[in-house]
């Protein structure tokens, strides 16, 4: 069976948008800039091992001091 490599770099590139807001939406009560950590998470997952293991990272990584403030004086 053969797999189109374009097909699959197309998917790819058209799911790292979305994987991008998943990982702004998995950060932004945990640090003060999550669109940087969702751009990186974007970017990340055009090589999509490296983006599962960062997506991982970020689900376990533990809130920020700052940004716990920064949220309840909103």
């Amino acid at each position: 069976m053969d797999i189109n490599a374009t097909l699959f770099g197309q998917f790819i590139a058209l799911s790292a948008p979305f994987f991008g807001l998943m990982c702004y939406w998995i950060v932004k009560g945990k640090v003060k800039k999550p669109l940087k950590y969702g751009v990186i998470g974007g970017v990340l997952w055009l090589m999509p091992l490296l983006g599962l293991i960062y997506l991982m990272v970020i689900v376990f990584k533990s809130p920020e001091e700052d940004a716990n403030e920064s949220l309840q004086s909103q």
